[in-house]
């Protein structure tokens, strides 16, 4: 009989048992969203890990162009369950 591991959600895990946040993370957007969704859609704007996944899931990606990004971590707020 085996013993069932115990593995913790990320969330569960105290920040000094997290790996740690890349300082950067390169991204693709479709350059609508870039000119004039970030930072003020309520609902978010979406980062592709890459050109095939934006092209995949954004139909309209050869009207709208595409842009490179980078993700900048600057800070890790506190949860809600603190």
């Amino acid at each position: 009989m085996s013993e069932e591991v115990f593995v913790p959600e990320p969330a569960q895990l105290d920040a000094q048992d997290r790996a740690p946040s890349p300082p950067s993370v390169r991204g693709f957007m479709c350059k609508i969203d870039w000119d004039y969704e970030l930072g003020e859609a309520s609902g978010g704007t979406r980062v592709y890990a890459s050109i095939t996944d934006l092209k995949r899931r954004h139909a309209s990606w050869e009207q709208c162009g595409i842009v490179e990004v980078m993700v900048t971590f600057v800070d890790e707020l506190p949860r809600a369950d603190k």
